[in-house]
């Protein structure tokens, strides 16, 4: 069994001590991915839960600590990714902070089975938790992310509106709280350790200068108190549209670097308030980290998956590395991943029309196709309130079906794209691509060919590819199947020009006005079976012949069948809507070999909702026919009253 893929960026990750490597917790385990190359290089595997935090050691370069919801504290070398020590503080934990100094390492962690959280403190030298004076432990609301200054002299964070800090070298003394008017998303503190950032659901940055000042005495000895913010010189800064999702400063203090939804990278010069940006990162900003090897590069963590290296001096993108993303989060149909013919890659819908393609075998990103070209716009809530109104939220297109040629050098997609108006339709496109020539620029593998806007009248509710040439079949909800044909033409025939391909509407079909929403070609495409809510029809895809019917009883129906799919070379057609299909004599092609369906058998499919189906023989044949040893006992009930069945028209 292969399995990959996996959030890569939904827990801070770091740069290596040298810059050379990448660290990020991913599931289980540690990914370390080169910033040179983009490839992986190795994986720390031990932890038994999701890991959440990854930090230095404040004195081995090539060792890392690492937390997870496992309730264990692990110590790593990753240059030969060696498991050093395991210690066990018995709590989840979501984030760690490591100062540079001293023996303390504070972490974030679950009490009261999540309900709360609490920071614990734990001690490096004897590799246990200190105990902490319930009177002085700082209990927050939820375990949320703790920062550590660049020296280490402080940590802090935030809870709902209030902000914690707190020196490192005597955290027994009383933290520092401050207030503010909205909930806090993020913090940050810079390397003078004379300025904390925080940033807010509204958008807005606020720079606390000279917390370090406020002397002990004026500080509440109740660490849930909070000091009043007119105490300490609050500057704020607003661009962000949306809630403020990453702070980071630069090492020298000068600057400030932010990010949120908008996907775009904003540097603040703090001096004269200027800001620079690095715009069109295609997704959220959620991490910002610096690089401690060379001051210009960031650590940009994203909500897509995907995490970058980029140079602020050159506001330049130098490294990317992208996981398998997820499908569009507003489908307006499910969608589905399909491997490329004869290459073992996948490719998946997801978010802005995008298509990845994944190498499944080596578990990384190999490319990506925009099918339908489009600006991402981000909207806060107020504006989706007042574009949406009656007519709900915005809605997005999405690439709903993908099909493949027999060798992967042709590729169909059809994308849909909503509309939520009053009355409103979804518009469909139907869209034809060649693969690139090798030795082709970087980039997509695969070039547009032929467009068909409007290929229905209808929603185009299914795609197939013939398994032997290049024709193709779309349905839709308006009852007619149409089948596309490849032809090539040249401009100039006398010149001996190669041939240019395009694509055609070579014919069209329906079954009595039935709005059809499957189709599916045989192995070897002599038979086209197109779903026409409970009938399957089944025809030649050369003449457009209705060859025969398959009437699904109405008590096995729990839908209108929206899936079709032939078992193999066998003579069998499956779908998850209907319990009972048949396959009458003579229809379907009997593959010589098959086990499944030997030479000369009356089968019958069976596909049960909760997804076992079985094999079952239908009327006359004999029960040698059929392998019953792996049916459930209600699969058996059910062949068995289907032997009595009859097929219908």
């Amino acid at each position: 069994m292969c399995s990959g893929g996996g959030p890569i960026t939904r827990w801070p990750a770091i740069f290596s001590s040298d810059g050379s490597l990448v660290l990020t917790p991913a599931a289980s385990n540690i990914r370390v991915y080169s910033t040179v190359t983009s490839l992986l290089v190795h994986v720390l595997r031990g932890h038994t839960s999701e890991v959440t935090a990854v930090a230095h050691h404040p004195l081995a370069r090539t060792q890392v600590y690492s937390t997870s919801l496992d309730g264990t504290l692990r110590l790593w070398d990753y240059s030969n990714g060696r498991l050093l020590k395991t210690y066990d503080v018995k709590l989840p934990c979501r984030s760690m902070a490591v100062p540079k100094h001293g023996r303390l390492l504070f972490l974030s962690a679950d009490w009261n089975q999540g309900q709360s959280g609490r920071i614990l403190h734990f001690d490096m030298h004897r590799g246990a938790l200190q105990p902490v004076p319930r009177d002085r432990m700082i209990k927050l609301r939820s375990a949320t992310p703790l920062v550590v200054s660049p020296q280490g002299s402080y940590v802090v964070t935030y809870d709902v509106r209030r902000l914690v800090v707190w020196s490192s070298a005597h955290p027994e003394k009383p933290p520092l709280s401050l207030h503010h008017t909205k909930t806090l998303t993020c913090c940050a503190i810079d390397a003078a350790e004379q300025r904390i950032a925080t940033g807010d659901v509204s958008g807005r940055i606020n720079l606390f200068d000279g917390f370090t000042a406020l002397p002990e005495e004026g500080r509440p000895a109740d660490p849930a108190a909070w000091v009043p913010a007119r105490q300490i010189p609050v500057t704020t800064h607003h661009w962000h549209a949306h809630g403020v999702r990453s702070l980071s400063f630069s090492l020298d203090s000068a600057y400030m670097l932010s990010g949120g939804e908008e996907g775009v990278l904003v540097m603040w010069q703090l001096r004269t308030g200027s800001r620079t940006y690095l715009p069109r990162l295609g997704g959220p900003l959620i991490a910002i980290a610096p690089s401690e090897a060379d001051p210009a590069k960031y650590l940009v963590c994203q909500a897509d998956n995907t995490f970058r290296t980029v140079n602020m001096a050159t506001r330049t993108v130098e490294s990317t590395v992208n996981g398998l993303r997820s499908g569009p989060k507003r489908a307006v149909v499910p969608t589905t991943a399909v491997f490329i013919p004869g290459s073992g890659e996948l490719v998946l819908p997801t978010d802005n029309s995008m298509l990845q393609f994944y190498d499944a075998a080596h578990d990384r990103h190999v490319g990506k196709l925009q099918v339908a070209p489009r600006n991402m716009i981000s909207l806060t809530e107020t504006d989706q309130q007042l574009m949406g109104g009656i007519y709900g939220p915005p809605t997005e297109p999405q690439v709903a079906f993908i099909a493949f040629g027999e060798d992967g050098s042709t590729m169909a997609t059809v994308d849909l794209r909503p509309d939520a108006g009053v009355g409103g339709s979804t518009e469909s496109s139907l869209k034809f691509w060649e693969r690139q020539a090798s030795g082709a620029a970087a980039g997509p593998s695969y070039t547009l060919n032929t467009l068909a806007d409007g290929p229905h009248r209808g929603r185009v509710t299914s795609l197939a590819y013939h398994p032997r040439q290049h024709m193709a079949v779309t349905t839709g909800e308006e009852g007619e199947f149409r089948v596309w044909v490849r032809e090539g033409r040249k401009a100039h025939p006398e010149e001996g020009q190669e041939m240019a391909w395009m694509w055609r509407c070579q014919s069209a079909g329906s079954y009595r006005g039935e709005p059809l929403y499957a189709s599916a070609f045989s192995q070897d495409g002599s038979v086209l079976a197109v779903a026409a809510r409970d009938t399957i029809t089944l025809w030649d895809p050369e003449s457009n012949a209705l060859l025969a019917t398959l009437a699904v009883p109405q008590d096995n129906l729990a839908a209108p069948i929206t899936q079709l799919a032939f078992v193999g070379s066998s003579p069998y057609l499956q779908s998850p809507a209907a319990s009972l299909l048949f396959a009458p004599p003579g229809t379907l092609m009997h593959t010589r070999g098959s086990k499944l369906a030997p030479e000369g058998t009356n089968p019958l499919v069976m596909v049960l909702q909760n997804r076992e189906f079985c094999i079952a023989r239908a009327a006359g044949a004999s029960a040698d026919d059929t392998d019953e040893a792996f049916l459930t006992e209600g699969a058996k009930q059910l062949a068995r009253a289907a032997e009595e069945d009859v097929w219908g028209e």
